[in-house]
């Protein structure tokens, strides 16, 4: 194993939008994983391989978006960039097509690389030596030993990954986890934000939480949702939303902000206008969600 080793960076341009930002002020050198000549709109979407120089890093050490990962390679920017390539897309049980497989978001990575078998861990990660994310619980890794285990073999690496069914309800089912949780999290943010911004009024906040299946859905409760309350709304969010096809994290924390604005705390009680909104089939979910955010918030939240 060569002694010397490289660090970079992968930048998700779509979950980073001042990106451009950091190539204009620090111009690093850095290549798109996706094939070249790029759409426009592709290019603002794709992940970057980048190297980390000091000042990349303190600038990305900034972000507090799940912008992507770190690492450090044996091999310098382009051959890792050839092998960081072929995971770009994986074979998900029951379809024939790849997927895109955004390995490099830092809410993927791990659920990913802790559920595969080590043989499998070594191929994908070939050249690379470790892994950091700074994103939410940060974590590091380093995969030395993994790679003296099977420094004998090659890393074989041909076309999509395949995901085992296990491997793949694994990285779903931590998804799902993790949607809920930030959404819990924008919840309890946002009835803390109400009380703040109504001081004089907190002994008195109303919630318009349903406590039992009799009760109409209009009903006025003095009684601040109890966590065990707000967790099962943020899963009920999460569920029906997808089931919507409103997937984005983005959207769905959004639309818990502006649930807890107007003090709704089960599915039910959403207003039928919000729902004819969240339904209408004349455009696609994701714009569904951004103009009910945009028509009651006045903006789409971060």
């Amino acid at each position: 194993m060569s002694e010397v080793l490289y660090n970079f960076a992968i930048i998700d341009a779509a979950s980073e939008p001042e990106y451009f930002e950091l190539f204009a002020q620090q111009d690093p050198l850095r290549s798109c994983l996706y094939e070249e000549p790029l759409d426009s709109d592709i290019s603002k979407v794709a992940p970057y391989l980048i190297e980390l120089t000091d000042d990349v890093k303190d600038w990305l050490d900034e972000r507090t978006t799940p912008w992507g990962i770190y690492l450090s390679s044996e091999f310098p920017l382009i051959p890792l960039r050839q092998h960081l390539r072929q995971s770009l897309q994986a074979q998900v049980p029951d379809d024939e097509k790849p997927q895109l497989f955004r390995y490099y978001d830092p809410r993927i990575i791990w659920l990913y690389i802790d559920a595969v078998p080590d043989l499998e861990r070594y191929h994908f990660l070939g050249p690379m030596n470790a892994i950091a994310t700074h994103y939410g619980t940060e974590r590091s890794e380093n995969f030395d030993s993994l790679k003296a285990t099977f420094a004998k073999l090659p890393v074989d690496r041909h076309g999509p990954l395949k995901l085992s069914q296990p491997v793949y309800q694994a990285i779903i089912d931590g998804c799902i986890q993790q949607m809920e949780q930030a959404v819990y999290v924008r919840l309890n943010q946002t009835i803390e934000q109400n009380e703040l911004d109504k001081p004089d009024e907190s002994s008195n906040a109303v919630y318009t939480l349903r406590l039992n299946e009799d009760e109409p859905t209009d009903l006025v409760s003095s009684t601040r949702p109890t966590a065990e309350q707000l967790s099962e709304f943020a899963k009920q969010l999460v569920r029906q939303l997808s089931y919507l096809g409103i997937t984005q994290q983005r959207l769905i924390t959004g639309i818990a902000q502006l649930c807890a604005h107007h003090h709704y705390y089960r599915w039910e009680q959403l207003p039928t206008d919000w729902m004819d909104r969240l339904c209408d089939e004349n455009h696609r979910p994701l714009l569904n969600a951004q103009m009910l955010m945009i028509d009651h918030l006045g903006y789409v939240p971060a």
